[in-house]
């Protein structure tokens, strides 16, 4: 029960705080990740998790137990095209306990209970042809962090999907 102001699983989050509650329609008033900005392979973005543009949505991430994450977070979007790929991102020059969160698309936002990659310097993921991920840059316990994002994808060396006509290991 998501709208009760109970902490129901005694995880020590009531409602739409706990990762168990982040997709329930009491706590989709808004939809986390959903003013992400687009970005693409080989950008480089440098940026702050206190952002004008940075939401507070996100209060737990599935991949970090019951770490807290309070304050305000920064989302971007990456769209892929019709060829799956391999997509490393790397965080620099990083400060306040900075992470990022590699996470897919749920409904109009970003699913918060699963992680496709995490980390505080750099990680890597497969990323599938025609998904929609949101990589999100947050600090544990609160604060403010600046990092620098490079995002880069490559081709996959073997063939990802025989008899689908697409060359994928270009």
């Amino acid at each position: 029960i998501c709208n009760d102001e109970i902490d129901n699983d005694g995880d020590g989050w009531k409602d739409c705080e706990d990762v168990d509650c982040a997709m329930d329609p009491h706590c989709l008033e808004d939809y986390p990740c959903e003013d992400a900005i687009p970005i693409q392979c080989g950008d480089t973005i440098t940026g702050k998790t206190d952002d004008p543009a940075s939401k507070d949505m996100i209060g737990q991430y599935g991949c970090k137990g019951l770490l807290p994450y309070p304050d305000s977070e920064m989302a971007y979007q990456l769209k892929m095209g019709g060829i799956p790929m391999t997509a490393t991102v790397t965080m620099a020059e990083a400060t306040g306990n900075t992470e990022f969160f590699v996470l897919k698309q749920l409904g109009l936002g970003c699913d918060t209970s699963t992680c496709e990659a995490f980390g505080n310097s750099s990680g890597q993921f497969f990323a599938k042809a025609n998904y929609t991920y949101f990589i999100v840059f947050d600090v544990p316990y609160g604060g403010t962090g600046t990092y620098t994002l490079q995002l880069d994808c490559e081709y996959p060396e073997t063939e990802v999907f025989c008899g689908n006509f697409l060359d994928e290991d270009q």
